[in-house]
């Protein structure tokens, strides 16, 4: 009799350590779970902002060099040429932002809108060496008329509208990504807390 209770307190002993080693196994998994998929989503939250930022320093580049060439256009004043040679040719904002672009996660849809982007801003270039030039020779009138134009203004409008855009489609894509991350993060706190009750 003694020795069939001792066996039978063995094999519930043995099923209890079974059962701990078991909690335990599957607690450090859902930890670990738990873990890398914070270290993603914060990872992911990151390059969300640093991405906003870059594009917003492109816009912010874009809007100088027109802010400065308008100005010189209107009031023919050496400084704000020199501001726009400086944001230029110093500053580079759209420059530094494009290349922190490209060490982010952008998609090739989301390439193509940026590329276009671009393309719009280099349009203006020849209409603002044509404004600089008549600023430089005081014809002001006529500088004015060509950056304060229907067609300047008109793609200025486009790259602000497309820019918001763009930023608007890479902040929700990432904000996806982002949620299903926080799902599993969920999903991994509640098996935790169900593994170790």
């Amino acid at each position: 009799i003694e020795t069939t209770h001792e066996n039978g307190q063995a094999a519930a002993l043995n099923k209890v350590i079974k059962g701990i080693c078991n909690a335990v196994i599957v607690g450090a998994t859902v930890l670990l779970i738990f873990s890398i998929t914070n270290i993603v989503t914060s990872s992911i939250s990151a390059e969300q902002l640093e991405t906003t930022m870059f594009l917003n320093q492109y816009r912010m580049g874009s809007k100088t060099l027109t802010s400065e060439v308008q100005s010189f256009a209107v009031t023919g004043d050496a400084q704000y040429y020199d501001n726009y040679m400086k944001e230029l040719e110093v500053d580079k904002n759209r420059d530094i932002a494009w290349a922190g672009l490209q060490e982010n996660d952008i998609t090739a849809e989301e390439w193509a809108k940026l590329e276009e982007i671009a393309a719009l801003s280099n349009g203006l270039v020849p209409l603002e060496e044509r404004a600089i030039k008549l600023a430089k020779s005081n014809d002001t009138s006529n500088a004015t008329a060509i950056v304060f134009g229907e067609e300047y203004e008109a793609t200025v409008q486009q790259i602000n509208t497309k820019t918001d855009e763009c930023i608007e489609e890479i902040q929700n894509r990432i904000g996806k990504k982002q949620n299903t991350f926080f799902m599993i993060m969920l999903v991994t706190e509640v098996v935790f807390i169900l593994v170790f009750i």
